[in-house]
């Protein structure tokens, strides 16, 4: 049996766990918010990134400024001969296998 004591305890939990749902549901809705914007920012980066991929954009040297580093001196004279637009293999899968948080997911079915 519940004394009075633990009754008025549970109450007053109850109390806070309902100010607390009320706090988590607008913590949700700033998130969202939040969520939403940024996907505006970067979608277009997104898309850019899907359309390299599937060899839809032709590239140019302004895509590799910045990052000629990683190339060595004769990659970087030759590189021109190789702007392909066409697809890269699997690429989507190669993503997800590289990708920490999703790669145990992958199955060899994939």
């Amino acid at each position: 049996m519940t004394s009075l004591a633990e009754k008025i305890q549970a109450i007053a939990i109850n109390q806070h766990l309902i100010e607390k749902r009320s706090l988590d549901k607008k913590l949700e809705g700033e998130h969202t918010a939040i969520e939403v914007k940024h996907r505006k920012v970067y979608e277009p980066y997104l898309l850019e990134i899907a359309n390299i991929a599937n060899g839809l954009v032709d590239l140019t040297d302004a895509d590799l400024e910045g990052v000629e580093h990683l190339l060595t001196e004769q990659e970087k004279e030759v590189k021109k001969n190789y702007y392909p637009k066409k697809p890269i293999e699997d690429y989507w899968l190669k993503a997800f296998i590289s990708s920490d948080a999703i790669a145990e997911s992958v199955q060899p079915d994939d």
